[in-house]
């Protein structure tokens, strides 16, 4: 069971586990990395290599990943909407919800529920 502290909006779509290599930025410039655990269309889970005390419900943050098959990273923002664990108790991290969808998100997505048919 997750243990979180979450906004009063539940998720709305579904979240395929990744394991994706990610950099990201706060708006006042610290940089962190980490790694993707969950993507959707509509956001993400980020697993920080070491904690920010910074990061919380309702900070923005900018996060830079690449998808497999794509060249360029994406660079997407969005608000944090939750902290808390992931599947494993050990993956302490935080929910983020992108400011817009993403199509480029939404294919590879697709693509990868072709491909687990």
């Amino acid at each position: 069971m997750r243990s979180m502290v979450m906004a009063n909006t539940a998720q709305r779509y579904h979240r395929a586990p990744v394991r994706i290599s990610a950099t990201w930025e706060d708006m006042a410039g610290a940089d962190m990395t980490g790694a993707v655990l969950d993507l959707s269309v509509g956001g993400l889970f980020l697993r920080p290599r070491k904690s920010n005390k910074a990061i919380r419900p309702g900070r923005w943050v900018r996060v830079n990943f690449r998808i497999p098959g794509r060249r360029q990273p994406l660079r997407l923002s969005g608000e944090v909407r939750w902290m808390g664990t992931h599947v494993r108790p050990s993956d302490n991290g935080f929910g983020v919800e992108f400011d817009s969808l993403n199509r480029e998100v939404a294919q590879y997505l697709q693509l990868e529920a072709e491909m687990n048919l």
